[in-house]
């Protein structure tokens, strides 16, 4: 289990038929989970001002 505030992002066009959100039961700590749509594999750079919020939400969530 992983106890640590997580927000799972996936883009909705990187072209893997299986997305992320499958994973959420191995979170047992704050978990959100994100579609960056438009986006491929490169996350941070295709959609960087959305990235960077997620690690500020992540953030906020580990002090909750």
């Amino acid at each position: 289990n992983i106890t640590v505030p997580t927000i799972a992002i996936d883009g909705d066009e990187n072209g893997v038929s299986s997305l992320t959100a499958g994973d959420a039961r191995k979170f047992t700590g704050a978990y959100e989970y994100r579609v960056f749509n438009g986006a491929g594999h490169n996350l941070p750079q295709e959609r960087p001002t959305e990235w960077a919020q997620a690690v500020m939400d992540a953030k906020a969530m580990a002090k909750e």
